[in-house]
């Protein structure tokens, strides 16, 4: 495995360039002035899916080299590590939602969805309505669901890992198919997007990356050839382009998560556990590795970077839409670029005295 282990420290370089390509996808379904490619807007919601497959292998994998190495995982400290990771720019960017509501007096905010926010319930908001409407607000739901995720996984690891082999493969499928099953009576009874989307259901993709976090196909997936793995996502994912959208209700919604975690565990397998793909090359690239270390701020910035490059091209009277593209991904990454060297980075250096095996270096 193309991995980084020193004494107390795991890093996989190369996952910092997936989480570049995540943000990649993510960025181009929401960049709607413009579209160089179809393919990018009408696929481009399963970079949240990428987001969510590293997150729960990178946890899950800290977690068990620490019960390892431990005997017990410190939920104490893992909470904290959590908190300092996310909520500093998060509730940061909050607090400018609220600035930008009051300073452009807004009609349309809603304290009861920035409430949502705050008690990261957003996602269960959004299934029971839509997605939410406050300024440059409407993705993070999906800090709801990772942060709901964040409270099961340390508790559930220590018992998953003192259990037979057979008995989580057992424990996996039946929760698949629980999650399956949710789906299509989701379905049947016409409940409209984005109700599967934004709840654990669709969770295909943090299923996977805690199987692979376990490290039970470690041996097999070293042994995968690289351009095999990466052919045959490109080919899972070029598929969904013919899926009808994600919006619409229908069968569909019920496969497609489980397409999507297949072709991710593919690519992952390629770029992660294999060194011979020119993929993996790209993504272990140093500039793309550290645009991958800053795609929380890229990930939480990027909406309202696409909004000033609107109102950017507009004063300037820059008519063609394609010009708003780069100016809307330099405004992001310079956004981002500032956030993490000059804010995160305060706190990212204060998780090391609350871990026990270090992940990637601040």
């Amino acid at each position: 495995m193309s991995a980084t282990t020193t004494g107390q420290r795991i890093y996989f370089p190369t996952i910092d360039g997936l989480r570049f390509l995540a943000f990649f996808f993510v960025f181009f379904r929401h960049f709607t002035a413009y579209q160089p490619s179809s393919f990018l807007y009408e696929t481009g919601w399963i970079g949240v899916e990428l987001f969510f497959l590293i997150s729960a292998f990178l946890l899950t994998r800290l977690l068990k080299e620490e019960y390892k190495s431990k005997g017990s995982i410190n939920n104490k400290n893992f909470f904290t590590r959590r908190i300092l990771r996310i909520w500093p720019l998060y509730f940061g960017y909050l607090l400018f939602t609220v600035f930008f509501w009051l300073v452009k007096d807004i009609n349309h905010f809603s304290t009861g969805r920035l409430a949502g926010n705050i008690f990261f319930i957003d996602n269960i908001l959004s299934a029971i309505g839509y997605y939410n409407g406050n300024p440059f607000s409407f993705h993070l739901w999906s800090i709801s669901l990772e942060e709901q995720f964040y409270l099961v996984l340390p508790f559930a690891i220590p018992w998953l890992l003192r259990q037979p082999k057979k008995n989580i493969l057992f424990l996996f499928a039946i929760i698949f198919t629980l999650m399956l099953a949710a789906r299509y009576l989701s379905v049947a009874v016409g409940v409209k997007h984005p109700f599967i989307y934004v709840l654990p259901v669709s969770g295909d993709c943090f299923l996977a990356g805690i199987l692979l976090g376990l490290g039970y196909f470690d041996d097999l997936l070293k042994k995968m050839n690289g351009y095999f793995c990466l052919a045959a996502a490109a080919c899972i994912l070029a598929v969904l382009y013919f899926f009808p959208s994600k919006s619409d209700t229908g069968v569909h919604q019920v496969f497609v998560y489980t397409f999507v975690a297949i072709a991710f565990v593919l690519l992952f397998t390629a770029v992660v556990y294999s060194k011979a793909s020119v993929v993996t090359q790209l993504m272990n690239n140093r500039f793309i590795r550290y645009l991958g270390k800053i795609s929380y701020g890229l990930y939480i910035f990027h909406i309202f970077g696409i909004y000033e490059a609107a109102v950017f091209c507009e004063k300037m009277k820059i008519m063609a839409p394609e010009w708003q593209l780069p100016i809307a991904l330099s405004i992001t990454i310079g956004l981002s670029i500032i956030s993490y060297e000059l804010f995160e980075t305060y706190f990212l250096r204060k998780k090391k005295k609350f871990t026990s095996i270090e992940s990637r270096p601040v």
